[in-house]
C-alpha cells in the first residue's frame, strides 16, 4: 500500500472502498454496485487483509442469503411463508389485490 492510500485509510478511516474487490465480487453476481459499495465499506474498510477476507466472506455470505435473483422469486416467497419475515437485498414491486 502506498503512501497516498495509507492516508486516506488514516483520513476517512472506514469509508475508503477499494474498487478492486468490488469487481472481484460485481463479476459473479448480478447486484447493482450500489448495493455491493454498501456492503464492501461496511465489511471490508480495512488495510489488515485477515479483516478484508473476513469482510468479503460476510459480503458473500450477506449477499448468498438475502439477495434475490429473477428466478428464484417462489423461493423467496417461500423463505417468507415459512418464516413468517425476511430480509431481502432487492428491488420490490408489490401490487395490492
Amino acid at each position: 500500500m502506498d503512501e497516498l492510500d495509507q492516508k486516506l485509510n488514516a483520513t476517512f478511516d472506514g469509508k475508503v472502498l477499494r474498487k478492486d474487490l468490488l469487481h472481484r465480487i460485481k463479476k459473479g453476481t448480478n447486484v447493482p454496485t450500489f448495493v455491493l459499495e454498501f456492503l464492501l465499506a461496511k465489511y471490508c474498510a480495512s488495510n489488515d487483509q485477515a479483516e478484508m477476507d473476513a469482510g468479503m466472506e460476510a459480503v458473500l455470505s450477506s449477499l448468498q442469503e438475502n439477495y434475490v435473483r429473477p428466478d428464484e422469486a417462489n423461493a423467496a416467497q417461500s423463505k417468507v411463508a415459512t418464516k413468517g419475515k425476511h430480509r431481502f437485498i432487492d428491488k420490490v414491486h408489490v401490487r395490492y389485490v
